[in-house]
């Protein structure tokens, strides 16, 4: 962290300039100055985004990824103060339904069309400085994941107003990109969902498991679970002729671990599965409410980075 004072003074018989006073109601500039992108990034930096005070927003904004095909070999994401993260999502929805440069308010999950999302890059550290919020995430030597040209992209930039004001910010996403000759591990999302379940209105404890099985063999660079601000618990097993052992597991869920889940993480190898394993998901919630909640107001999702692979590998048994 470095401090700067700065000491304006005027000499005798010098005129001052003249000092434009900002507005009352007028958003404190919270903009930060983000750090040089590596060499050849690919950059998305977002537009201006006002945060009214005392709430928190979620602000999207999609482009497209016009180079060459590459590796993505680590991602750095920045946002202002009072930032919650910065989530990359790839999208298949074509530009005539969404064009390049539409910004929207997604602050509520039904605003994402969930359906036409397709992971790129999944993880990271989330670190908080006097600036605001940094987010990184770099691949292990040799990895990389896939990005194509013509790629869609949505960044989502989610903001936690906690003052008095009204509050300007901004975002960026940079992208460190590689050859493909010299990429020698590919690697792509793992996830493992359902979307098709109904959490009762007025219900204390409500549970959901289900089975994931798989064609071919993988590893894993790191292992986590997602739910959302209703989960209770979550776990991940794992079964084949060794028995059943719990892989993955979150046994009283804080509505923190929505945006900033803990993650299991392995060496190169550690972790190996295949046709004769079959994961087993656990979700469980609470509905206090008069309504029933169902996707995507809550998930049920085991996730993490799967190699070798240039695809995702997705498994929804709904």
């Amino acid at each position: 962290m470095r401090t700067i004072l700065l000491a304006l003074c005027c000499a005798p018989l010098l005129a001052c300039p003249a000092v434009e006073e900002t507005p009352d109601d007028a958003p404190d500039d919270l903009r930060r100055d983000f750090p040089t992108a590596p060499e050849g990034a690919y950059v998305i930096e977002s537009p201006d985004y006002v945060i009214p005070a005392g709430t928190e927003r979620q602000w999207c904004t999609v482009t497209t990824y016009e180079g060459d095909d590459v590796g993505i070999a680590a991602q750095y994401n920045y946002q202002s103060k009072n930032g919650h993260h910065v989530t990359i999502f790839g999208t298949t929805e074509p530009v005539r339904n969404l064009p390049d440069g539409e910004v929207w308010d997604c602050t509520e999950t039904e605003d994402l069309n969930m359906s036409s999302m397709e992971p790129i890059l999944i993880g990271g550290s989330i670190a908080y400085d006097d600036e605001g919020v940094i987010n990184e995430y770099e691949l292990p030597e040799g990895f990389a994941a896939p990005l194509k040209g013509g790629q869609r992209i949505i960044l989502q930039s989610h903001y936690l107003n906690v003052t008095e004001r009204d509050i300007l910010v901004r975002d960026v996403a940079q992208f460190v990109l590689v050859p493909e000759d010299t990429v020698t591990t590919w690697t792509a999302a793992f996830v493992n969902t359902v979307t098709n379940f109904t959490i009762p209105a007025n219900t204390p404890e409500y549970t959901l498991s289900f089975d994931c099985d798989f064609e071919d063999e993988y590893s894993l660079l790191f292992l986590g679970g997602h739910l959302h601000e209703w989960g209770k618990s979550f776990k991940t097993e794992r079964t084949n002729a060794s028995g059943t052992s719990t892989i993955y597991e979150v046994p009283e869920w804080e509505p923190v671990l929505r945006d900033s889940p803990t993650y299991v993480e392995y060496e190169r190898d550690e972790f190996n599965f295949g046709p004769d394993d079959t994961f087993t998901t656990t979700c469980t919630w609470f509905n206090g409410g008069d309504t029933d909640i169902g996707f995507p107001q809550e998930m049920c999702v085991t996730f993490g980075m799967a190699y070798p692979t240039r695809v995702p590998v997705i498994c929804d048994p709904s």
